[in-house]
């Protein structure tokens, strides 16, 4: 016996990952929400932690494009810098903005 099988069972992947799930509370990450905790995004300010979470990046890509000046405002409160919901909305609009031009001068 091998991890609850029988050498004889046939084992399928979606049976292993319910498994792996019952026994370490692990929850499929869905589209669109963050990769830090499965949340669906909010109105509420993200950490830097948070942000980088949602958006799949690494904290030093974050400070990478905060040194680039390309990465949302962020503000201190208590301590703790955080993004708001207003300036992350800021910066996807900067960031559609610059991949339309981007794909307009490589269409000219």
């Amino acid at each position: 016996m091998w991890m609850g099988y029988e050498m004889s069972d046939q084992v399928n992947s979606a049976d292993i990952a319910e498994r792996y799930a019952a026994a370490t509370d692990w929850k499929p990450i869905e589209p669109g929400s963050c990769a830090l905790c499965g949340h669906k995004p909010d109105m509420r300010p993200k950490t830097i932690l948070e942000f980088c979470a949602w958006w799949r990046i690494t904290k030093s890509t974050f400070y990478e494009w905060k040194d680039r000046g390309c990465a949302p405002a962020t503000v201190k409160i208590g301590g703790k810098v955080l993004i708001t919901h207003e300036a992350e909305k800021e910066w996807r609009q900067q960031l559609k903005g610059g991949l339309a031009s981007l794909n307009q001068s490589e269409s000219v």
